[in-house]
């Protein structure tokens, strides 16, 4: 449990080797939920997946963190929870588990130590563990419909 608040310190102010100081006020907090409604199962009733793009990846390793080149995308296939990490056409599927909680939906890999979080507003940020890194994708999802049968 000790690696969680620096993997939530990371998602939240980024590893670029800036210092960024948080603030974390009551004001602050209210104002990014009054953007950022709660989510539920029902959020993306209708919609077969989410397609999710990154515009940023961190990259963590013991002696610290730099950005990175952003190559693989992510797709949830919400009726099944199947969650794919693709990379040119290829994709590695992986059967996730979905839960909510506030703002955010949560999609897990648990056995290969990787999550996804996304708002309402499709932003998204993921976590993947390799070796002695993490990386931290940030960025927006696609809503696209289910295909027809």
């Amino acid at each position: 449990m000790r690696g969680l608040p620096i993997v939530a310190g990371l998602l939240l102010a980024g590893c670029d080797g800036e210092r960024a100081v948080m603030d974390m006020s009551s004001d602050n907090i209210a104002a990014w939920s009054q953007l950022n409604p709660n989510v539920d199962e029902n959020t993306w009733k209708g919609v077969g997946s989410l397609e999710c793009s990154p515009s940023r990846v961190d990259v963590c390793k013991p002696g610290g963190c730099a950005a990175g080149e952003p190559k693989v995308r992510q797709v949830i296939e919400l009726a099944t929870n199947i969650y794919k990490r693709c990379e040119g056409q290829s994709c590695d599927s992986f059967q996730g588990q979905a839960s909510y909680a506030g703002a955010w939906a949560n999609f897990a890999v648990p056995e290969s130590a990787m999550f996804l979080r996304v708002t309402a507003n499709d932003e998204y940020y993921e976590v993947v563990t390799l070796m002695d890194m993490i990386l931290i994708y940030r960025g927006k999802c696609q809503r696209v419909a289910p295909l027809s049968r």
